[in-house]
């Protein structure tokens, strides 16, 4: 991602991008083979545990892995961006993560 001063910024590593898309396809598997029964059942047996195990490394990337994937470069107190949301849409263009955002993405973790 190029920032306001046209410097880029790396925003994600590659496990975490792999990671990512696997919950996506795994949880699309889930649904495919329990909701509407497309694929055997023991097919959503092994996806839900390679689900499991996919989180857990997720989870633990983000204490241990790269700086660019760690939880502690973006989950931070509500202090660190006192504008909060009222730059939101106005044309900034800097790699923040924002308050709400945070929120959302800490009650989003399992």
């Amino acid at each position: 991602m190029t920032g306001a001063s046209g410097q880029r910024y790396k925003v994600w590593d590659l496990p975490s991008r792999l990671s990512h898309w696997a919950i996506v396809g795994l949880v699309f598997a889930q649904f495919a083979s329990g909701l509407f029964e497309l694929l055997p059942m023991s097919t959503h047996l092994w996806c839900g545990y390679a689900l499991l195990v996919v989180v857990v490394f997720r989870i633990l990337w983000g204490f241990f892995g790269s700086g660019s994937a760690r939880f502690s470069r973006f989950v931070r107190g509500p202090g660190a961006d006192p504008a909060g949301g009222e730059r939101c849409g106005r044309g900034w263009r800097g790699v923040v993560w924002r308050t709400l955002t945070q929120a959302s993405d800490t009650a989003a973790l399992p």
